[in-house]
């Protein structure tokens, strides 16, 4: 076996350690930022909601209009609203179709996230009106890191091609 093929041959075993290593830990922290984002997200969406239906009133019909404006204008997956014996009074829930030819199906099983979702007591003064939940919508995420994911490989691929490149004309 010729130099250029052992040093080669080092050379592949230590790129695939640092390659698995380097997504490993990578995605670790983007899924933990994510997730952190999301729910940072979703709490203050939750908030200002009922801060909204607060101001709207206590009929039923006022807070089903402010649910939909808020729907309609945000991610979500689901926003329930529950009285207060937790009977759902009024839901929207939003199908999450990922594509596949879009984000592969093991790409999401390796990645994937819980449910990302906050609640809220909804009060007028002293009477509690209900619960407000809101659940993110996980499908930019699943996106964004599968983009992430794509450049990274594709980045680590041509960092390693190079390298072979220059160790072929030094051996």
């Amino acid at each position: 076996m010729s130099l250029f093929k052992q040093v080669s041959a080092v050379l592949l075993f230590i790129f695939t350690i640092l390659f698995v290593l380097i997504i490993a830990v990578t995605f670790g922290i983007i899924k933990d930022s994510a997730e952190k984002s999301l729910y940072e997200n979703v709490q203050n969406s939750v908030t200002n909601l009922s801060l909204s239906i607060t101001n709207s009133g206590t009929e039923i019909s006022s807070i089903k209009t402010v649910i939909n404006a808020s729907f309609d204008n945000g991610n979500y997956e689901k926003i329930i609203f529950k009285d207060v014996d937790d009977n759902i009074v009024y839901e929207l829930k939003k199908e999450t179709n990922i594509e596949e030819d879009k984000i592969p199906k093991w790409f999401i099983n390796l990645v994937n996230i819980e449910e990302v979702s906050a609640k809220s007591t909804i009060s007028n003064g002293w009477n509690v009106l209900g619960i407000l939940e809101i659940y993110n919508d996980r499908t930019l995420f699943f996106e964004q890191t599968y983009e992430i994911f794509k450049n990274l490989v594709f980045s680590l691929l041509i960092s390693f091609i190079v390298l072979l490149i220059i160790l072929s004309y030094l051996f």
